[in-house]
């Protein structure tokens, strides 16, 4: 498959690359003139190639790229009518080609793309199997939104009300309160349907490097939600894995599909009785010495931070399920490159084993990673982590020099220089 980067449509934007000029014509009708949206990079929608408003039904976005195809993404985050489900539309770019994007609402992530690019071609062919499905969230999402707007309102309100009125306020919000469960509730059949037509995409088409790169989202998919997880999709997981070419098993992404597949199905690796466990551990502070417990890497070795000594350590606590840990991912992989040789970038989770290693794998993590599932709790409590993503900066020499909740570049940047 040719180099791939997957275009965006941004509220945040990207940076763009080099050398020659695409086109993305947007043409659209139930969206309203000064509607933002963004182009940008799969891998990092935060920073746009170009940002437009529509305009009489239109827009025009460009970007540049360099030989073979691109994958981007077009995208709208913060954008006020636009679901919060499938909020980012897949689009296949290359030099000199236009794409044209075409929706009738705010619904982005079903706009329907036109474009002779062949990898566009075959992502609209499983996208358009599971578009009624994934309009189907879209719209739940919608009304999730609408619904917590009324909440909103209503708290707001109640600072001035007092008797009756007041009554009747709180009235409303329990009413609205059961109307979110159920919607939440909505929302988890719709999703499980959405999961169910991707599979049913799968077992229709071709097996292609597109193919490998959706199973394999697949079979991550299934580890993050294993606890909730029916014998029947299982079984359908493996029923596509047979479905493989042996000779596409042989290729880079193939190979990923099966370390994908082992996680879920394969023996699990992590010794802990090598791992020292402990009740309770020290409360680390700011100025003080940090903390070094036995942490297992992915080769199930036992490790430790005093292994990194004589450079600045950041640790990163982060969880499968935590999307500000996974969003500030790419942020971090910069930082390790950029302070190379100075900086030693660690990722702790307490996950499960099968939950970490398949989110490991799913988002790329490239840097050290070890998991703290055995004395997870109390290494929690020792750094007084009530939220993540949590970080901690530790000296070359050892001490404790910042700990905050939340990813901050410039606190992280301050810490080091």
């Amino acid at each position: 498959m040719r180099t791939a980067f997957l275009v965006l449509f941004t509220i945040c934007g990207i940076l763009g690359a080099a050398a020659q000029e695409y086109t993305v014509e947007g043409y659209f009708t139930g969206v309203d003139n000064g509607t933002v949206i963004h182009l940008a990079p799969k891998d990092d929608p935060g920073h746009p190639v170009d940002t437009g408003k529509v305009k009489n039904g239109r827009i025009t976005l460009r970007g540049t790229v360099g030989e073979g195809t691109h994958v981007m993404v077009l995208h709208n985050i913060l954008g006020k009518d636009f679901p919060t489900a499938y909020n980012s539309l897949p689009l296949y770019v290359e030099a000199g080609k236009t794409i044209t994007v075409r929706g009738d609402d705010y619904f982005l992530g079903t706009w329907r793309v036109e474009s002779d690019i062949p990898e566009q071609i075959e992502d609209n062919e499983f996208r358009e199997i599971i578009r009624p499905e994934m309009r189907y969230e879209q719209q739940i999402s919608v009304e999730i939104s609408d619904n917590m707007d009324k909440v909103r309102a209503v708290r707001r309100s109640l600072t001035k009300l007092s008797g009756k009125r007041e009554e009747k306020a709180m009235a409303e919000l329990r009413t609205y309160a059961r109307r979110n469960d159920s919607l939440l509730k909505e929302m988890k059949v719709a999703e499980e349907l959405t999961e169910t037509a991707r599979f049913e995409a799968l077992r229709r088409l071709d097996v292609t490097e597109m193919w490998l790169d959706k199973y394999e989202d697949r079979l991550l998919d299934i580890v993050k939600e294993i606890d909730e997880v029916t014998d029947e999709r299982l079984a359908e997981a493996k029923e596509l894995y047979a479905k493989i070419p042996a000779e596409m098993l042989e290729t880079e992404q193939g190979e990923k599909v099966t370390s994908a597949y082992n996680i879920l199905f394969g023996e699990q690796k992590l010794d802990d009785s090598s791992v020292a466990k402990v009740d309770s551990l020290p409360m680390v502070e700011e100025g003080g010495p940090m903390l070094d417990i036995d942490f297992l890497d992915l080769e199930g070795n036992v490790r430790h931070l005093a292994e990194f000594r004589g450079r600045y350590i950041l640790l990163d606590f982060w969880a499968y399920w935590c999307g500000p840990c996974i969003a500030s991912m790419p942020h971090l992989a910069r930082l390790a490159k950029e302070y190379e040789g100075r900086l030693t970038v660690v990722s702790i989770s307490r996950d499960s084993e099968q939950q970490w290693r398949g989110a490991s794998a799913q988002h790329n993590i490239e840097w050290h990673n070890f998991n703290a599932s055995v004395n997870g709790d109390a290494l929690w409590d020792a750094y007084g982590i009530k939220s993540i993503p949590y970080y901690v900066v530790i000296a070359p020499d050892g001490t404790v020099v910042g700990m905050r909740t939340g990813f901050k570049e410039s606190w992280i940047r301050e810490k080091l220089d």
